[in-house]
């Protein structure tokens, strides 16, 4: 559902990840949350590519960006490069951590205030 309350059709891609972002991210004009995971199925890393795409294509750049299995591939100046990258986008971005299959698992970026009280 929209949100002016109209149903709104489901679209189906069949598409990788960066192929998908530069085909809706021109078409969305709201707030969004993104979920990023830190890998594709080949097991590549588009994740910088998918920040840059947000950066240059997105209208909104205050949109919550949670991103997964960060410590499985990134190690803290992979992390360092994440955060700065997207302070790119919006330098009021602040970040926290929530820990799933290992501690710290999941990085979110946020411009909301309070981001993240959980586990």
């Amino acid at each position: 559902m929209s949100s002016s309350g109209k149903i709104v059709e489901p679209w189906i891609y069949n598409c990788n990840s960066t192929q998908f972002l530069m085909e809706v991210l021109p078409k969305i004009d709201t707030d969004a949350t993104f979920w990023l995971d830190a890998h594709d199925e080949g097991g590549g890393f588009p994740l910088f590519q998918e920040l840059d795409l947000i950066k240059t294509l997105f209208k909104n750049k205050s949109s919550t960006i949670i991103m997964d299995d960060i410590p499985v591939y990134l190690n803290q100046e992979g992390i360092d490069d994440i955060k700065k990258q997207i302070k790119e986008i919006n330098p009021d971005y602040e970040f926290d951590t929530c820990s799933t299959a290992s501690p710290d698992h999941v990085l979110i970026a946020s411009t909301k205030g309070c981001i993240f009280t959980g586990y």
